[in-house]
């Protein structure tokens, strides 16, 4: 308040007031387009301190698009962990980082549940420590569509299989980049219509369009090998075409500017199935040799099942008998319960001497018991806990042994059975069916695409 004064107000303090009002003004615009910045450019404010204090990358200004709102995001600050991430016992949150743990022992992902997105900015720091191959994997109606894969090399984008329509597995745009393996990036993807962009920077990018990309997508995962890495910041914001200065021109000045050094035999793997995906697309003729070994492959099939019969076909009978059994066997549902029992054992000894994990739900109790587990392993009251339940497990497996298969016992029982075949006059037959339309195919292909049958030739001509 301005104290009035004999015969009315101060000029003196009106003409400070206005001042101050104005330098107040100002201020309040500085703020608000710093936030409509944030919010075109997706960053928030935890993200950018953390950066900042990691001496990560900075992320990449957006290209195609603009953001409007978050979807999901998770700092994997205890205590404030989102359900919605699921993670099995080869990762824990720490720190306020979620580490992929080093006692992998093959490939493993984190998932989000019930995801629904379409046009987004997908942002993620990671440092890749001793990864060989990290892949952000979109997904929609039960089929991988656009994968991002991040190799300490280089990064590139792939569209993926989809028998129901069909498409072709696709790499698109590669971009070499040499990754400190202890050093945070940023990753930036942008999905906009048919294309998606994948950026570290705008020198360092990659780029696809394919109409597989044009979907609404219902599934979101991160998956790394057996090698430790670091992730935080995950971010997941809805977009819209950018208003102003599409960053298309940016995106063709750079894209193909580091190529990836490859064998040629690579290479011409590479190029041979993404002219599988090209020609079948455009062209009349390829597709009708395509179809012609499905079909031919749909009948050996038919006539020969266990000759064919995949990995992952045993496995769901499997899976079926396990179910028949669970409903309709006494014996196996008591011997299950036991292996049941016995598991539950070890995991309330390993909590009784830490209770604090408890109070920890969901998937981030298993990554805290399998760490227990690991500490206290040679705990003698552990180790007769664990030895219980080797001895319920095994009751159950020599009871039941039809049900714990393994990989190798389907592919040697695979392989005998196409042995019986092979004296079959109908199975040699479609073999020499099969064989001459494959052969069709692929020469088709060596005769239209000039770089593959370029490529092929440089390789016979290694192999001379």
């Amino acid at each position: 308040m301005i104290a009035p004064r004999r015969g009315g107000y101060d000029p003196l303090a009106l003409r400070r007031l206005h001042l101050e009002d104005a330098r107040m003004n100002h201020l309040l615009i500085v703020c608000l387009l710093g936030c409509a910045l944030a919010i075109v450019d997706g960053s928030d404010s935890e993200s950018t301190s953390w950066r900042e204090k990691k001496g990560a990358t900075a992320p990449s200004p957006l290209l195609l698009t603009e953001t409007q709102r978050p979807y999901f995001r998770e700092h994997f600050h205890l205590g404030q962990l989102s359900e919605r991430l699921w993670y099995s016992a080869d990762w824990k949150a720490e720190q306020g980082v979620l580490k992929r743990l080093e006692h992998g022992s093959g490939p493993t992902r984190i998932f989000l549940r019930d995801a629904n997105y379409k046009d987004t900015v997908i942002r993620f720091d990671f440092r890749l420590r001793g990864a060989q191959d990290v892949r952000l994997m979109t997904g929609s109606d039960g089929h991988y569509n656009t994968v991002l894969h991040v190799r300490p090399n280089q990064f590139f984008l792939q569209t993926a299989q989809d028998s129901s329509v069909p498409y072709f597995s696709y790499r698109h745009g590669e971009c070499a980049y040499e990754f400190k393996p202890d050093r945070w990036y940023t990753m930036t993807i942008e999905f906009l219509g048919d294309e998606a962009v994948a950026h570290l920077d705008h020198r360092h990018l990659v780029r696809a369009k394919h109409p597989m990309i044009d979907r609404t997508r219902d599934y979101f995962a991160i998956q790394v090998d057996d090698n430790p890495a670091e992730f935080d910041n995950v971010e997941i914001l809805t977009a819209v075409p950018r208003k102003s200065g599409s960053g298309r021109a940016t995106i063709e000045s750079a894209e193909g500017k580091f190529p990836v050094a490859k064998p040629l035999r690579e290479m011409l793997v590479i190029r041979r199935k993404n002219a599988h995906e090209w020609y079948y697309q455009r062209d009349a003729a390829s597709r009708r040799l395509v179809k012609r070994v499905d079909e031919l492959d749909r009948q050996k099939k038919r006539q020969f099942p266990n000759a064919f019969r995949t990995q992952k076909e045993f496995k769901k009978e499997i899976q079926a008998e396990r179910r028949r059994l669970n409903e309709t066997d006494r014996t196996y549902r008591d011997l299950l319960t036991a292996t049941h029992r016995a598991n539950r054992s070890i995991e309330q000894w390993l909590i009784s001497q830490r209770p604090e994990v408890e109070q920890v739900n969901g998937s981030r109790r298993k990554a805290f018991v399998a760490e227990l587990h690991r500490e206290m392993a040679n705990e003698p009251e552990l180790l007769m806990l664990v030895e219980a339940e080797t001895q319920a497990q095994a009751r159950l497996k020599a009871a039941y042994p039809q049900l714990f298969v393994s990989d190798q016992t389907i592919q040697e029982q695979r392989r005998a059975a196409a042995a019986q075949c092979r004296q079959d006059p109908v199975f040699q037959r479609l073999t020499r069916e099969r064989a001459d339309a494959y052969r069709a195919q692929r020469d088709y292909l060596l005769a239209n695409d000039d770089q593959l049958n370029q490529l092929d030739q440089q390789v016979r001509d290694l192999e001379l």
